[in-house]
């Protein structure tokens, strides 16, 4: 493999266009995940976490957590409960208009600048799912996730006057999520290798024992055979989260596995946010092709308009075109690498 070679397998990674679909699910299901943040797990409450009279004052935070050191926190430009209420209104509306793909990269931003916000004025009030969810909205800023399944399209079109295709673009943003999501497993399971616990297949027995947390209290998990597949099930999984997934044959077993995983963690063990967040996040590794097919399935059984099939076709046409034009960019490519000159 010579070094031409392994630059434009590098380049064709991060810059080779992807259809938008995968990034629009995935923007719809964080989005869905953020307004539960806010409307469920937050809620009413808002002003017991942020307000004047919090359960933790902010000036403790800047000492003890901030070390006096300036951080980035948009409350602190609200100087009273009423305007805090007004802004975490405005945060709901930008939630939704993020789901609903209105304003997408814009609304997006505002969503993600008021979770950093968030969790710098209250770092009592987050657990890991919320910081991944937080990673996760900022890469999504830089995505095309408003070109598909969005009210800005629906929009460019009525302006346009006539159906629009999806177009290809390059997938770096795409790729950027991909690669956290894989630091993330392979730091969970690096983390639990160098431990005696995951190895003799104890672990699971020693976390279901934590009953303030348990959903469940199930026998099977009183049984030492039971927790230790459960134990070896994760190892397993988690390792082929950074590194089978990437290899296309085996992606979508390896996927259904962390899916199993996770629900499982969920339907037992009480973590808000966490194992949605990973479910959800999955959807970045589906192929848009796929996602692509399945969409057309699903307009044909409700009886699709002839305007929607024919947006379909033009989406399957905008895709073969995208990959033609990087076939010739390729063939370009090889050709000037071959050029002596």
């Amino acid at each position: 493999m010579t070094l031409s070679l392994c630059w434009r397998v590098w380049r064709a990674f991060w810059f080779h266009p992807v259809m938008p679909q995968s990034q629009a699910i995935f923007r719809i299901l964080f989005g869905l995940l953020v307004l539960q943040i806010l409307l469920v797990s937050i809620g009413s409450n808002f002003l017991d976490w942020y307000g004047s009279k919090a359960i933790v004052q902010n000036e403790t935070v800047r000492r003890h957590f901030w070390n006096l050191q300036p951080q980035f926190d948009l409350l602190l430009a609200f100087g009273s409960d009423r305007s805090l209420m007004g802004y975490y209104y405005s945060v709901v509306t930008a939630a939704l208009c993020l789901t609903v793909g209105f304003c997408t990269r814009l609304s997006c931003i505002y969503v993600a600048l008021a979770l950093i916000s968030m969790h710098h004025h209250d770092p009592f009030n987050i657990n890991g799912g919320d910081a991944f969810v937080r990673l996760m909205i900022m890469y999504l800023c830089f995505s095309n996730c408003g070109d598909c399944f969005s009210v800005d399209r629906f929009i460019s079109q009525k302006r346009a006057g006539h159906i629009l295709p999806v177009v290809a673009k390059p997938g770096w943003a795409l790729r950027l999520i991909q690669i956290q999501i894989a630091i993330v497993y392979f730091h969970t399971f690096v983390c639990k290798v160098n431990g005696q616990q995951w190895w003799d297949g104890t672990a699971v027995y020693f976390a279901t024992r934590l009953e303030d947390l348990m959903r469940l209290k199930m026998p099977l998990f009183d049984s030492l055979v039971f927790c230790k597949f459960l134990s070896w099930y994760t190892l397993a999984v988690e390792g082929a989260m950074f590194t089978l997934v990437w290899i296309k044959e085996l992606r979508y077993f390896v996927l259904a596995s962390a899916v199993i995983l996770h629900l499982g963690i969920d339907f037992a063990i009480n973590l808000p946010v966490f194992e949605w967040a990973f479910i959800f996040s999955l959807v970045a590794f589906i192929e848009p092709s796929d996602i692509q097919k399945l969409h057309a399935q699903v307009v044909a059984r409700m009886g699709a308009k002839p305007g929607v099939a024919h947006s379909d076709n033009e989406s399957v046409k905008s895709d073969h075109e995208s990959e033609t034009i990087d076939q010739e960019s390729k063939t370009n490519d090889g050709i000037r690498s071959a050029d002596p000159a």
